[in-house]
């Protein structure tokens, strides 16, 4: 057999070390997974699911060390184009149908009404498709002004407007966002890369009880 000192290392090829747990206390009520605490003497990367789809995830230097623990919120995963599903959430913010927009990138969309200042750069933009009132994906917000907004439609699964006057929202970047996921309990994953040892004792998470 080919033995050595490093964790996880077999015959020159590192392996990571994963484990996987649940968060399932009070599984009858809806509940926000607000972050990650671990009781370890190093930071892992995390991902996350629950039962109603949503995901997130903590990258492993996203973590603060705090009186011996390491601290981490919880971040959405973003996804674009998002589904129909995630345009109850409160990151989705309406802005009004446009006067008109240009057809080469970047792509301006001109206003009637000022730009409320809740709509900021990063935020992806998306359009109602009248013809089965779906709201489909125009890009990504690079520029704002005081009645128009300027994206990139380059993206992937950015689409053309159907119509020349569609009505137009805008969806937050989701990773950005730190609302929590909500769900009944929250399937967690920890990963952790590299030849050294690591020891992990306790994984808490805070919660809180979602009320509609």
């Amino acid at each position: 057999h080919n033995t050595n000192n490093s964790r996880n290392n077999f015959y020159n090829q590192q392996f990571p070390a994963t484990i996987t747990t649940v968060f399932n206390e009070s599984p009858l009520e809806n509940k926000l997974f607000k972050n990650i605490s671990l009781e370890s003497n190093g930071s892992w990367t995390s991902t996350f699911l629950t039962d109603m789809n949503n995901q997130g995830a903590v990258n492993s230097t996203w973590f603060e060390q705090k009186e011996g623990a390491y601290y981490a919120a919880i971040k959405n995963t973003a996804q674009a184009p998002a589904e129909l599903k995630d345009f109850v959430l409160r990151s989705v913010n309406g802005i009004g149908r446009t006067t008109g927009y240009s057809v080469d990138n970047p792509r301006i969309f001109n206003f009637s009404v000022s730009i409320d200042s809740i709509i900021s750069i990063g935020d992806y933009l998306y359009y109602v498709n009248e013809y089965d009132n779906t709201p489909a994906l125009a890009g990504v917000i690079t520029a704002i002004s005081t009645s128009s907004i300027t994206v990139d439609s380059t993206i992937n699964g950015a689409t053309n407007p159907t119509t020349n006057t569609p009505l137009i929202l805008a969806f937050k970047n989701t990773l950005a966002e730190s609302h929590g996921l909500l769900g009944h309990y929250c399937l967690t994953t920890l990963q952790h890369n590299g030849p050294l040892s690591v020891e992990l004792f306790a994984i808490e998470s805070q919660v809180m009880k979602s009320f509609p």
